[in-house]
């Protein structure tokens, strides 16, 4: 996942998050499905309306196979 630090959403959890979903298998629909949220819960994770708690997170970053540091923004790379 490199090449995304001078994309100005890269700096967020939600744009970092969004990139990861689309990177992976799922639909936006199967992730929040999967990670059991609603879309509308994952929808304002992405647009940094809301932030999720540490239990969804946690699930985010197993099922996206990807660092909590990554999607925090505290390392430009995802090498899980």
């Amino acid at each position: 996942m490199s090449g995304i630090k001078n994309e100005p959403w890269s700096n967020t959890l939600g744009g970092r998050l969004w990139y990861s979903i689309s990177l992976s298998d799922f639909t936006l629909q199967e992730f929040a499905k999967t990670i059991g949220i609603s879309e509308r819960s994952l929808y304002r994770y992405t647009k940094n309306i809301s932030m999720p708690n540490v239990e969804i997170f946690i699930k985010m970053c197993k099922t996206l196979n990807v660092s909590s540091d990554y999607l925090l923004g505290l390392i430009s790379d995802n090498n899980v």
